[in-house]
């Protein structure tokens, strides 16, 4: 997946979360399940970021 992509999946995650979380207390288990995929999406962002390969 190249950064471009991962990016773009972050984002698509985070405007789903934000149409949940309004609907729904942020409490909610779908709520909370997105939360930590967009987490761990970041974390690997973040590790691409810095170990990139080439």
């Amino acid at each position: 997946m190249s950064l471009d992509e991962l990016l773009y999946l972050i984002e698509e995650m985070r405007e789903k979360l934000n149409r949940i979380a309004v609907q729904r207390s942020l409490i909610d288990p779908e709520v909370i399940k997105l939360s930590q995929i967009i987490d761990s999406l970041l974390n690997l962002y973040h590790n691409t970021q810095s170990h990139p390969v080439w």
